[in-house]
């Protein structure tokens, strides 16, 4: 498992990983990672375990793959087929989509939780990745990045990321 967790963060792309994104929302995960999620005591020997080996960028509160080995993680896993998830980037793009606010325009308080996983969500759904299994999550995920960023003042990116929904 603590494989399948560095397949999955290296899916969520470059920027943190928070790990509340992963304690919260275990049944959003492949089944291969659901028990870790659910018990903060594995979890942690996982996250140990990448730290010891150098593999990934520890925090308290977050965790990131290097680029390099995260590109390769990332084309190695492009078309595995996950028990209960399909492939890996539909499990990336499914976990966001629980994890963000439903209505990022109209509640500011969900603005800092929007500012985080921004990053993750524009990397899960990078129009070079084949979303095919995903697309309608994908698409979900980026009209409502685009109202975060449209009420936030940032109309042109905001106007980019509704064309790549719309595609």
């Amino acid at each position: 498992t603590t494989l399948a967790l560095l397949t999955l963060v290296a899916w969520l792309g470059p920027e943190p990983v928070p790990l509340h994104l992963i304690t919260e929302h275990p049944y959003e995960l492949p089944n291969s990672l659901v028990d870790t999620a659910r018990s903060p005591t594995v979890l942690a020997e996982r996250i140990t375990g990448l730290r010891r080996r150098g593999l990934a960028r520890i925090t308290s509160d977050s965790v990131a793959l290097h680029r390099g080995p995260a590109a390769r993680l990332v084309a190695r896993t492009a078309y595995e087929h996950l028990e209960g998830a399909g492939g890996w980037v539909a499990a990336a793009v499914r976990l966001l989509r629980a994890a963000v606010p439903q209505d990022p325009g109209g509640d500011p308080t969900s603005w800092a939780t929007w500012r985080q996983l921004l990053p993750l969500v524009l990397a899960a759904t990078d129009p070079t990745r084949c979303l095919n299994e995903a697309a309608a999550d994908a698409g979900w995920l980026l009209h409502h990045a685009a109202s975060y960023l449209y009420v936030r003042g940032q109309a042109r990116a905001a106007e980019a990321l509704s064309r790549d929904a719309d595609d």
